[in-house]
């Protein structure tokens, strides 16, 4: 990305804010859902699902299910599963991954309406000017 920006080029990167409780409590690894139902343009209803698998502390990423569940109009039902590792990052640590890569933090955010971040954000939004 450095490469590619003109000096004093801006990146701008949305990072979710990890939520502790989600990395060590057990009610996490039960599946629930995330969005509630919706009907899809060719009469299906969907709603999605989640848990986490496994949390990995010494490599920093869980193992995360999405379960998608598809009800068509004749009663039919159809479940799809996808696994995934998904790793996190903390504050200070994008902070000083962007500085090693040539970029000075300018903003930062917690949220897409331009909240300043705190600690119950649920983004990190970094404005990154290139140096």
């Amino acid at each position: 990305m450095h490469s590619h920006l003109k000096p004093r080029g801006l990146l701008i990167l949305d990072l979710f804010h990890p939520f502790l409780p989600a990395l060590y409590e057990p009610e996490y690894q039960i599946e629930s859902e995330d969005f509630p139902e919706r009907k899809l343009p060719d009469g299906r209803r969907l709603h999605r699902t989640h848990r986490n698998l496994a949390v990995y502390w010494d490599e920093q990423y869980l193992e995360v299910e999405f379960i998608y569940h598809l009800l068509y109009p004749d009663g039919r039902r159809e479940k799809h599963v996808q696994s995934f590792p998904l790793r996190y990052f903390f504050r200070y640590e994008v902070e000083h991954l962007l500085e090693l890569a040539g970029f000075k933090v300018v903003e930062l955010f917690g949220d897409f309406n331009g909240s300043k971040f705190s600690s119950d954000s649920p983004e990190m939004i970094f404005v990154a000017e290139k140096e």
